[in-house]
C-alpha cells in the first residue's frame, strides 16, 4: 500500500523521466516502480526510494538525477491513509507500464508527453483522498490520447466511473 509520501516520490520519479527521456536508467527505474505498485502487501514510506537503491547506474553523486531519491526520509508524522482502491492501483500500474513501454521504444517525444500526462497524477491522488479527479482525464489524458493513443487508459477510466460513492467522515 502506498502512502502520500510514496506518491510524492512517484511524482519526483515521473518528473525526472520527463526531464531526461533518453536516460538509460529510466528502464530499470520504471521496472522498480511497477514492482512497488504491484506489491500490495507492504506499507510505509520510502518504498520507491528503497527500490531505486537497487538500480545499477544510479548513485549518490550530484550528477545523478535520481540521487535525491536514494536516501530514506524520516517523517515525524505518518499518515493514516493509504491508497487501497484496486482500481486506482490498476490505473497507476497500467499507466507506468505504458511509460516503461515508451521508454523501451525510445521515442523521446512520446516519453516526454506521457510523463507530462502522468506527472501530476500522484499529487492529485494525495489532494483528493486517493481518488482521481475528473480534470485529470479532461486536461492531461485527453491531450495524450489525441496525439498518441486514443485508447490510453480507457478501461481504467471506465472502471473508475463505476466507483461507489465514498462516505465522508
Amino acid at each position: 500500500m502506498l502512502c502520500v509520501y510514496d506518491l510524492y516520490d512517484l511524482y519526483a520519479i515521473t518528473v525526472t523521466v520527463r526531464f531526461r527521456p533518453e536516460n538509460p536508467v529510466n528502464v530499470p527505474v520504471l521496472e522498480q516502480v511497477i514492482g512497488v505498485l504491484n506489491d500490495r502487501d507492504r506499507a510505509g514510506p520510502n518504498r520507491f526510494r528503497a527500490a531505486l537503491r537497487s538500480v545499477p547506474g544510479i548513485d549518490r553523486d550530484a550528477d545523478s538525477l535520481f540521487s535525491a531519491l536514494l536516501t530514506d526520509n524520516s517523517y515525524s508524522y505518518f499518515p493514516i491513509g493509504f491508497l487501497k482502491d484496486e482500481r486506482v492501483l490498476r490505473l497507476l500500474i497500467t499507466a507506468y507500464e505504458q511509460l516503461l513501454s515508451a521508454v523501451r521504444e525510445g521515442n523521446a517525444d512520446r516519453i516526454y508527453d506521457l510523463a507530462d500526462c502522468l506527472h501530476n497524477l500522484p499529487i492529485m491522488l494525495t489532494e483528493h483522498d486517493f481518488t482521481v479527479p475528473r480534470y485529470f482525464w479532461t486536461i492531461y489524458v485527453s491531450s495524450y490520447r489525441k496525439k498518441w493513443d486514443e485508447s490510453f487508459l480507457r478501461a481504467e477510466q471506465k472502471a473508475l466511473k463505476c466507483r461507489p460513492k465514498q462516505i465522508r467522515r
